[in-house]
């Protein structure tokens, strides 16, 4: 007999006293590491997923539309407060889970990386809203 417990998607025996590769869910259930961070990431793309599709999908400066160029993005500049309250960094699933939990608020807007960026090193306004002389 073993120690362990089986993943309940792949069936393959984990050895519990090797928690790195053991993520137990709610109801009591383990997976392995593989099993676990596909189940994870999974989770994290439908989050991201139903926080872009509320805040329209697209870039709201140039319309980019391709997901893969698309981030969430602070209206106010004011990043920084909302990712370390208490000295805990909030980013990633974190933080569409807490916009989501929030019922989305109107502090959040959707750029593409281009757009977020430029904003970012153009004192919070993104150079193509800007006229250059």
């Amino acid at each position: 007999m073993h120690n362990g417990k089986y993943c309940v998607k792949c069936k393959t025996i984990i050895n519990i006293s090797a928690k790195p590769y053991i993520i137990k869910n709610g109801r009591g259930y383990y997976f392995c590491k593989s099993c676990g961070n596909s189940r994870m990431k999974n989770y994290y793309q439908k989050v991201k997923m139903v926080v872009f599709k509320h805040y329209g999908n697209k870039c709201i400066c140039c319309g980019e539309t391709n997901l893969l160029f698309l981030t969430i993005d602070h209206i106010n500049n004011d990043g920084n407060v909302h990712r370390w309250p208490g000295g805990k960094r909030i980013n990633g699933i974190m933080l569409y889970s807490k916009i989501k939990t929030a019922n989305f608020p109107k502090t959040y807007q959707i750029l593409c990386m281009n757009c977020n960026f430029g904003k970012r090193m153009n004192g919070g306004v993104c150079p193509h809203t800007t006229t250059v002389v």
